[in-house]
């Protein structure tokens, strides 16, 4: 019975509001086991749902069983050694995105997304209220809460070198009232990490050097 239930929710997750008549819902083949992810994310100024899934079948079953269900229109890319399945019907963008985590399984995430509703002025805010470098473009901007816990994960490039990174965010940090509790460079300047806390939340940065570009990824956690 609570197992029903647990499935119930996830499906609820995967459901966007419309007219009762129109309301779609996303595919889930009973081979998944699911896990809830978010209850509510932003991926890029985009409402999103996502749930999480493991299963012990292979990429060829799971791309079968979408192509049946989305008659066939389905797109298929790759990144990294991730697979992604995608469709799109009435403005909806349904992806699957999976890897494999063992021999025998494999792990993913459903996420189902309302791209009318991103307007452009969102995009325009990206990264806002959060201290940046000159010049410094905003990649990814997700923000979640996961049962009250609020958290925002952020990809930043720019040009400047890593030692000018950290130094800025050593002392902007600094100055915005954050204790470091641990950083460490490396000594070739390749690479970084900084762990802050402030309050009841936390910030986590990441900074990689490569091909004349600093990527900063930084997740904030607010209990």
């Amino acid at each position: 019975m609570i197992s029903r239930i647990i499935i119930f929710t996830l499906l609820c997750l995967l459901t966007l509001s419309a007219p009762a008549a129109d309301r779609l819902t996303f595919p889930i083949p009973k081979f998944f086991k699911l896990n809830v992810i978010a209850d509510d994310l932003n991926f890029n100024g985009a409402n999103m749902s996502m749930t999480g899934f493991e299963t012990n079948k292979t990429a060829e079953d799971i791309f079968h069983f979408y192509q049946q269900e989305w008659d066939g229109k389905i797109n298929t890319s790759y990144f990294g050694n991730w697979i992604i399945y995608s469709h799109l019907k009435k403005g909806l963008l349904f992806t699957v995105q999976f890897k494999q985590k063992g021999q025998l399984q494999i792990s993913g995430i459903l996420a189902l997304s309302n791209l009318p509703g991103i307007q452009s002025e969102d995009f325009a805010h990206l990264g806002k209220g959060f201290p940046m470098p000159k010049d410094t473009k905003v990649a990814n901007d997700i923000k979640a809460d996961d049962g009250g816990r609020l958290s925002r994960t952020l990809l930043l490039i720019n040009k400047q070198s890593l030692q000018s990174n950290f130094k800025f965010y050593q002392n902007k940090l600094s100055n915005e009232g954050w204790t470091i509790q641990y950083q460490q460079k490396t000594p070739a300047s390749r690479s970084a990490a900084m762990l802050l806390a402030k309050d009841n939340s936390t910030l986590n940065l990441m900074m990689e050097y490569s091909d004349g570009e600093t990527k900063i990824q930084a997740v904030r956690m607010d209990n």
